[in-house]
């Protein structure tokens, strides 16, 4: 911790881990990690942005926690093309996740037919 115009900074709040993009195909669920550190306890808020902008998820599992899995893609239309990522609060500040982690659904419907 240092002293910073008379701010108390957390050097060593930090977030180890960016969420990654993730390729499924529709029926699937996906998994977004985040790895934090930091003073005290944590706690985590993953969000998603439909193209309206970021709101906090709603659906899913894991919504504040490390580790977030989304509801089952219901299709290409509604779910390919999100984007999520993770603010994470210590006892000092919050971060929001550098990495936005794209989520891609594919039609497996299509690709058996394709390979056929």
């Amino acid at each position: 911790i240092v002293l910073d115009n008379f701010r108390i900074q957390d050097i060593s709040f930090g977030l180890l881990t960016q969420p990654k993009s993730v390729t499924i195909l529709n029926g699937q669920t996906a998994q977004f990690t985040v790895g934090a550190n930091g003073t005290g306890s944590i706690t985590y808020q993953w969000q998603v942005n439909t193209g309206s902008g970021w709101n906090n998820v709603t659906t899913g599992s894991g919504a504040t926690t490390a580790t977030f899995t989304t509801a089952t893609a219901r299709s290409t239309e509604a779910d390919s093309g999100c984007n999520y990522r993770c603010q994470v609060t210590d006892d000092v500040e919050t971060r929001t996740s550098d990495g936005i982690a794209g989520l891609t659904v594919i039609d497996g419907a299509k690709i058996a037919w394709l390979s056929a």
